[in-house]
């Protein structure tokens, strides 16, 4: 089933109809005058009717096909089930979320951190997709930085920004992440949408109390025809290292003077 990108878009062809419109208006009836020398005129003007009439018919097809072809363009339409050349997919936008967090930059039992491996799939990911793909980069921290404000195709460009991404020292914002991401995406053309997180899964940054800020997520994404996926990419933290965060600090009382002493409650 055909949908499109822009339906309102299809409102242009309501415009459709003005060449029939005016072709009608302009219609006009001739006043009818007989005179001597209409007898030798008569086969010569009607074969000249006709010719003229077939003239206006093509071109008023052609005026109206010309509106309805501009208005299909602007609404953009896509199958969104339709694959080619032995299964492969349409062209797709591809936003890559990269967790960098403070805990990404721990290290396995090789020297390797999270951050680098993450790096290395994400760039496997763009040397290995099919052409046309177009790329994507949100950096996953306490306030999510675009690094394309929308979908690129240039592979090499793709690589040389992830090649300069650095871990940070907070945690990331998994939902502002992702509305980040989902505006990435309302920037590009392809038709398919994908959005492709690599982290290590710290449960901290991803705020499963916050409706409010999950309710917008939902809004961002729901503008698209078809829901974009996010797929899940997850490296495990070495085994003998112990993340942990302060996440709430509690005072006893809630004006602290001076004057007197106050406990305070920290929850790890």
């Amino acid at each position: 089933m055909m949908s499109f990108f822009s339906p309102w878009m299809l409102l242009g062809l309501v415009a459709a109809a003005a060449p029939i419109v005016l072709h009608l208006l302009r219609k006009r009836t001739a006043e009818r005058i007989l005179w001597g020398a209409w007898m030798f005129l008569a086969d010569s003007l009607r074969l000249k009717r006709r010719k003229l009439m077939l003239e206006d018919i093509v071109l008023l097809v052609l005026r109206t096909l010309t509106l309805v072809f501009a208005a299909l363009a602007f609404a953009r339409p896509f199958l969104p089930e339709l694959r080619f050349f032995g299964g492969a997919g349409m062209d797709k936008d591809v936003v890559l979320v990269i967790d960098a967090s403070a805990s990404m930059k721990f290290r396995d039992s090789s020297g390797t951190t999270a951050f680098a491996k993450a790096l290395e799939e994400a760039r496997s990911l763009v040397k290995e997709s099919p052409k046309g793909t177009a790329f994507g980069i949100v950096i996953g921290e306490g306030t999510p930085g675009i690094i394309t404000p929308s979908p690129i195709s240039a592979k090499r460009e793709v690589l040389e920004m992830l090649d300069r991404l650095e871990p940070g020292d907070d945690a990331m914002d998994a939902p502002r992440s992702l509305a980040a991401a989902g505006e990435v995406l309302a920037g590009g053309n392809n038709p398919a949408k994908e959005v492709v997180i690599f982290g290590d899964g710290q449960a901290y940054g991803w705020r499963c109390d916050d409706e409010a800020e999950w309710k917008r997520v939902e809004r961002i994404y729901a503008r698209f025809p078809r829901r974009p996926p996010v797929v899940w990419r997850a490296f495990e933290r070495p085994s003998d290292v112990k993340n942990a965060a302060i996440v709430a600090v509690t005072p006893s009382r809630r004006i602290i003077g001076t004057d007197r002493s106050a406990t305070f409650s920290v929850t790890v």
